[in-house]
């Protein structure tokens, strides 16, 4: 095995990670396969384990900020007390009131017929989905694997909601999702509990794909030996490698070394069901809508002293 060198990557990575926005690799994995890429590590469980620890170390010697990479935790909501004087409170709901005309905004699937979602198998690539999906206003949710079935519900019962303004009653779900035996039958348990709740719901997996993993040069195989064991004890390997062969990715990888062919394969499922005509409407109605709230809240001032 080629000797890594540890210098080499420890800079690399102070590279990367003060070069680019948290969205760009959001979790040590996507680090780990661009390097990979790039020869200086082996994708490899070795590889990987080494790299999550110098990760780690070098947060501690401040290296790199904490709080970077998106992590997969629990925690409950309370977010402790802090004391606010009553006029510090009220002035600063007044303040907000007085500028709330300045960041009012008409959704931009307000009124289109067909508004989207995407979905993706992993949490921790939620930022990197959501940063693509900005200036479109998309809803991006992640089951963390096999999606508990309550998700499933309260995301349909989230869905319902915002079909009240809709003029049609279907929705796209788009899926993201790692190419393995575990990931492609998730999209089956998640598309059958969409389902279930009987939504006119349309379910489309995105990627990956085996097409993309070759057109992208992904690794078609893992290296980590801990992977390969564990896919080679799925019962549902004999299915998988019989209709896709033995091929598997990681979404991780799709993120880190193609990211914007990923970023304009979702980008562009989500814009074949944006109307045109009907955003640029909306844009119009947006800028009467913040007038009329500023002239309301003109004729107001006498309340606010």
């Amino acid at each position: 095995m080629k000797r890594i060198r540890w210098a080499e990557v420890r800079q690399k990575v102070i590279e990367l990670i003060r070069s680019s926005p948290s969205y760009r690799f959001p979790t040590v994995r996507s680090v780990y396969y661009y390097l990979g890429s790039l020869g200086i590590i082996p994708l490899t469980e070795y590889g990987y384990k080494k790299l999550d620890a110098l990760t780690v170390e070098m947060r501690k010697n401040n290296e790199i900020p904490w709080g970077y990479f998106t992590v997969k935790r629990g925690e409950s909501g309370y977010l402790g007390a802090k004391y606010i004087s009553p006029e510090n409170y009220l002035g600063f709901h007044i303040k907000r009131l007085k500028e709330c005309w300045e960041n009012y905004e008409i959704p931009i699937w307000y009124r289109q017929p067909v508004p989207v979602e995407v979905w993706i198998e992993k949490k921790g690539l939620l930022p990197t989905i959501e940063h693509w999906l900005t200036e479109l206003d998309v809803k991006v949710r992640s089951g963390e694997g096999y999606a508990a079935w309550e998700f499933v519900w309260q995301s349909c019962e989230d869905i319902k909601s915002y079909l009240e303004d809709r003029t049609g009653d279907e929705v796209w779900i788009y899926y993201l999702g790692d190419l393995d035996p575990s990931g492609i039958d998730i999209t089956r348990h998640i598309k059958e509990a969409v389902e279930f709740f009987k939504i006119n719901l349309k379910f489309e997996r995105l990627a990956l794909n085996p097409e993309q993993v070759k057109k992208y040069n992904l690794p078609l195989w893992p290296e980590r030996m801990e992977v390969i064991e564990k896919l080679e004890k799925d019962p549902r390997r004999k299915w998988y490698f019989q209709k896709y062969g033995r091929i598997a990715c990681e979404l991780d990888a799709f993120v880190a070394l193609a990211p914007e062919h990923l970023q304009k394969i979702v980008v562009e499922a989500v814009k074949r069901h944006l109307n045109p005509e009907i955003k640029e409407g909306r844009d119009e109605l947006n800028e009467k809508a913040k007038q009329k709230l500023k002239e309301k809240l003109e004729k107001m001032k006498i309340q606010f002293g």
